[in-house]
């Protein structure tokens, strides 16, 4: 999901276990609303501050809920930009491919929904629709890994006017 605003996170050193500070900067700035924006403290696993935002009144909260409400929109436009730019793929070696995922949606602490998805390339069969089959050697998880950021870059569409307002929100992946 994108950045709707700074919250508080918790970061754990992969490889000593230590707990980093939450929101250390080496400039300390505040927002608009003079509160800093930036958080010394090692938050334990369950500190209620875990995915609040740093600074409530410059948290986009209504970006927030819409981006929770279209978000299911988006993975699919990104699945057919996907199937499409399978086909540049497919006709330059000469087989049908298809792409498989597993995809599993879940809200981070900060109440955002988040995907996580694994996806597979199959050649398909022309013969057997259900046969699963690993691709030409020559098509790599590098040529998946491409078609996958170029159809998460190329997705996103801003949301219908809401009522009364005719203000619309971009939807769209984050970094």
């Amino acid at each position: 999901a994108p950045s709707f605003g700074p919250v508080h996170t918790r970061h754990v050193n992969s490889k000593t276990g230590k707990v980093a500070p939450c929101r250390m900067r080496r400039k300390i700035e505040r927002c608009p609303h003079g509160k800093l924006l930036v958080c010394t403290q090692r938050h334990t696993e369950n500190h209620p501050s875990l995915g609040r935002p740093l600074c409530l009144d410059c948290y986009d909260h209504a970006h927030h809920v819409v981006w929770n409400a279209w978000a299911g929109e988006l993975w699919r436009r990104t699945t057919i930009a996907l199937a499409r730019a399978l086909r540049r793929l497919e006709k330059a070696y000469g087989v049908k491919l298809r792409v498989s995922y597993g995809k599993v949606a879940e809200y981070q602490r900060r109440g955002v929904v988040h995907f996580h998805a694994l996806i597979r390339l199959d050649h398909r069969d022309p013969d057997d629709p259900d046969a699963i089959l690993a691709p030409p050697a020559g098509i790599t998880a590098q040529h998946l890994a491409e078609l996958v950021v170029g159809a998460i870059t190329s997705t996103g569409f801003d949301t219908p006017g809401y009522a009364d307002t005719g203000h619309t929100w971009p939807i769209g992946w984050g970094p």
